[in-house]
């Protein structure tokens, strides 16, 4: 049998799974920066196996922007490899969070959250 009929329907289940597991895990454990009107929390261990997507609460504050880690500390590495692809013109448009929308102390939700293009 070829190898791609059998190892592209594992790869894609086990991305989808790992996507689903991202988003229930990331509703039970974590900590909450801000306040989105859920359960959402964001996860270091999660982001660290995901390249950046335990950074869940983060991403219920602004759905819309590629960013997931909104400090240096927050692991996000999609978002450095969105930045390096940007950079040679194969993608566009890329949406980054306004900076009042990353503060600690924002807590009411606004969907305006994105920077103007």
């Amino acid at each position: 049998m070829n190898r791609t009929k059998t190892t592209w329907p594992v790869a894609t289940t086990l991305c989808d799974q790992v996507t689903f597991c991202t988003n229930s895990l990331t509703h039970m454990t974590g900590r909450r920066r801000f306040d989105t009107g859920d359960d959402s929390k964001d996860g270091l261990i999660l982001a660290l196996l995901t390249m950046g997507e335990g950074g869940h609460d983060n991403h219920h504050r602004c759905p819309s922007s590629e960013r997931q880690g909104f400090f240096w500390w927050e692991m996000d590495a999609m978002h450095h490899a969105l930045e390096g692809l940007a950079a040679l013109a194969i993608v566009w448009s890329i949406r980054a969070p306004r900076e009042n929308r990353r503060s600690r102390t924002a807590v009411n939700i606004q969907w305006s959250c994105l920077l103007d293009f």
